[in-house]
């Protein structure tokens, strides 16, 4: 099973100092743009608060 995120999460998580998405970069997680059909696993869906996308 795979680990995948969002490359186009990065400049939020970045800009609000979240260390999430590194970690899961560290770890070896994909981005899911990479993923093919068949690929099983999980997808880190990133989120932040309205407030934070000023």
């Amino acid at each position: 099973m795979k680990l995948f995120y969002d490359k186009d999460d990065l400049p939020d998580a970045k800009r609000l100092r979240d260390k999430r998405l590194d970690w899961l970069i560290e770890v070896n997680a994909l981005d899911i743009q990479q993923s093919h059909r068949d690929d099983m696993g999980f997808l880190f869906g990133y989120e932040c608060g309205v407030e934070d996308l000023d």
